[in-house]
């Protein structure tokens, strides 16, 4: 919150209900506001008191678990309430981005690389695993732009998240906790999409430490997420902090404190790509040492 300074007039910010333009049914979105996150909105406040007002920084310790009456943390508890459960996917897939793959040189040349290889050139099995991707909307749009990468993309997520998907064509859809070690191995690419906001930095830490077990020298980590300046945050993106940590004991970035949670990891960061500057949406780029 420290970091919103002046204040800037904006509409425009991920979450925003301008992005959410692909519903055909607003009640996922309400549903979400006001039967998921309406209760721990109201606890926020004395929550906040009898923790001396602290940071939230434990998933299972926050304002969620007071509103819902409830120990288990959000997500365990929307997996055991299906019609909130889905809510929170179809919402997650309807919201617009820009391409993250747009500007991108890193990923694009090695896409291109890998559709063209001969059988005599080695390569790895799996080109992209999308890590807790929900519905597979990410996987998708990658084969529409690299069609050569067909039967080399790995969608993974929660069994209650795919084990109802359709086949896909083209991707491999497997069951997988991103807090147990990675069961693809030396993946070209393992992509990681709004996740990290969702979790405290102990978290994230255990995330990129299962994935960097599972990666070679040449594998890379990709985190699309929001990269905030340091000072001058727009008003929404502090919304947005104050909802991850109410929900989830995560938050939102900025740049000082990615850079402080990758330099944590004992990973190298390579680069972070802004692909939408007024939304401050950016790929970061990350690879072992």
């Amino acid at each position: 919150m420290e970091e919103v300074g002046k204040e800037e007039n904006s509409s425009h910010f991920p979450f925003s209900t301008t992005q959410i333009t692909n519903l055909t049914d607003t009640f996922f979105l309400s549903s979400l506001r006001f039967d998921c996150c309406g209760p721990a909105f109201q606890s926020f406040p004395s929550f906040l008191a009898e923790t001396g007002y602290q940071d939230v920084t434990d998933s299972a310790k926050t304002p969620f678990q007071k509103g819902h009456n409830t120990d288990l943390p959000s997500f365990q508890y929307l997996a055991q309430r299906p019609e909130l459960f889905n809510a929170l996917q179809t919402v997650m897939t309807a919201i617009q981005s820009a391409d993250w793959m747009t500007g991108l040189d890193i990923f694009d040349r090695s896409a291109r690389a890998a559709g063209t290889t001969t059988p005599q050139t080695p390569i790895k099995p799996f080109f992209f695993v999308d890590v807790g991707g929900g519905h597979g909307h990410q996987c998708r749009r990658v084969l529409e732009k690299y069609p050569a990468l067909h039967g080399r993309l790995v969608l993974q997520d929660l069994p209650e998240a795919v084990e109802k998907l359709a086949p896909m064509d083209g991707v491999k859809v497997m069951a997988q906790d991103f807090f147990q070690k990675q069961a693809v191995q030396d993946a070209q690419f393992y992509y990681l999409r709004r996740i990290m906001h969702d979790w405290p930095d102990a978290s994230c830490l255990k995330i990129l430490a299962n994935l960097s077990a599972a990666m070679t020298g040449d594998s890379r980590i990709l985190i699309d997420e929001v990269v905030l300046p340091d000072v001058n945050v727009p008003w929404q993106a502090a919304m947005t902090d104050v909802s991850m940590a109410c929900q989830l004991a995560g938050k939102e970035r900025t740049r000082a404190q990615w850079e402080s949670l990758v330099q944590q990891s004992g990973l190298r960061l390579v680069q972070i790509h802004t692909y939408n500057r007024l939304l401050y949406t950016s790929v970061i780029v990350l690879e072992k040492q």
